[in-house]
């Protein structure tokens, strides 16, 4: 069990161990312990209006993948805690949370209401949902 007082909604989370990856209501991004606390927490772009569907973060090995609400994911470094990649699945200024995130095989699979993206060691898809 944790137990903190963020200052927004939890609306994603995944755990790992004692690790806690959390996307909060105001497009915060969280990576809590549950011994040690806060480890590192951004506030990205606010997104005013929100699909009540949201993803889940999602643990790789020595990184995380990060479903955001204004239509990114974002890959945060697990050994430094830094984001060391930003990608944009959609722009669009209303209801672009990223609402599907997941990994088959070697392929990374993300969505919102209006796109799909597709990345795989070879290529990076991008579909009109």
């Amino acid at each position: 069990i944790y137990n903190f007082q963020f200052d927004a909604s939890v609306v994603g989370v995944a755990s790992n161990g004692d690790d806690l990856a959390l996307v909060l209501a105001n497009n915060t991004i969280v990576l809590a312990n549950r011994s040690l606390g806060i480890k590192f927490s951004q506030t990205l772009t606010s997104a005013p209006a929100q699909d009540s569907r949201t993803a889940n973060p999602i643990f790789l090995d020595n990184i995380i993948v990060y479903p955001t609400l204004d239509g990114k994911i974002l890959i945060l470094s697990r050994n430094n805690l830094q984001v060391i990649k930003d990608v944009v699945i959609s722009a669009e200024n209303f209801f672009n949370n990223v609402i599907h995130l997941s990994v088959i095989g070697d392929k990374l699979i993300a969505a919102t209401a209006k796109k799909i993206i597709v990345v795989s060691p070879a290529r990076t898809l991008y579909l009109d949902a």
